[in-house]
């Protein structure tokens, strides 16, 4: 689907060697372009909160999608596949839904068709992400019934510049909540001090130490999200490690837990 290539080199008794070809863009590309494009300093909306969906099977991209814009004020739901989806968007009403092709149970398509054929919610803005390079899928997409089409891996500025087009919004920088409303701590992406966090187990804090050496940074948010459903108390030391791995700050992240392993050891 991405126009790469799967090889394989076998011998029986001896073991199978796969190998993978991509073409994808490098970190430091995406970085410049995020950097480039971004407006760094938003905050917050001007006036009505809107409301997103998301659909998407993958627990990692909903929670990228999650730690983006919830500290901008969105409010925010989500589904796992399209069947989910369909009937989460009627209870919840968005204003627009996120959503991902290949799902199991409904996928995109037809959770598509299905809301459009809904009275009570077939106006809804609907954004398709999809991670295949065919421009078929995305004309069969917005023949269904999706509205605009972003491509994985999706860009920040990108998804931003289609919510502000669709959403009509009016972003809220930092020089103006400074001027005019000095305490941040409601709009600003959460960053709890140290001293705030509850730290779990060492053999958890081991646990994560070798995730984050090895830069498994899937496996970390997987993790951070088992701590919190396991306690609450984690909660704040979960999104902290989620925000450095969806980030894709590696050293921070491996600086943040080696701190707690020093401590326990």
């Amino acid at each position: 689907m991405m126009g790469a290539q799967i090889n394989l080199k076998s011998q029986i008794g001896i073991g199978s060697i796969f190998g993978v070809d991509l073409d994808l863009l490098t970190m430091k590309d995406v970085v410049k372009s995020s950097t480039a494009d971004r407006p760094e300093n938003i905050v917050g909306i001007k006036g009505k909160v809107p409301r997103i969906l998301v659909v998407d099977d993958a627990l990692e991209n909903r929670s990228i999608f999650i730690s983006l814009l919830k500290p901008l004020g969105f409010e925010l739901a989500e589904a796992t596949n399209g069947q989910e989806g369909w009937e989460k968007a009627a209870s919840f009403q968005p204003d627009l839904i996120i959503t991902d092709l290949v799902m199991p149970v409904l996928d995109g398509f037809e959770m598509i068709r299905r809301i459009r054929t809904d009275p009570q919610i077939e106006d809804v803005i609907i954004i398709v992400i999809s991670a295949s390079a065919y421009t078929a899928d995305r004309s069969k997409s917005l023949e269904a019934g999706g509205d605009d089409f972003l491509p994985k891996p999706v860009l920040v500025p990108d998804l931003l510049e289609k919510l502000k087009l669709h959403l009509g919004l009016e972003w809220i920088y930092s020089e103006e909540v400074v001027e005019s409303q000095p305490a941040l701590e409601l709009t600003r992406p959460l960053t709890p001090h140290k001293a705030s966090l509850t730290v779990p187990p060492s053999e958890e804090i081991e646990s994560l130490f070798h995730l984050a050496m090895r830069g498994h940074l899937k496996g970390i948010i997987k993790q951070a999200n088992r701590l919190e459903k396991l306690d609450g108390k984690y909660t704040l030391f979960s999104e902290k490690m989620r925000q450095f791995a969806n980030n894709f700050q590696e050293k921070a992240l491996l600086e943040f837990i080696s701190q707690y392993r020093q401590e326990n050891t």
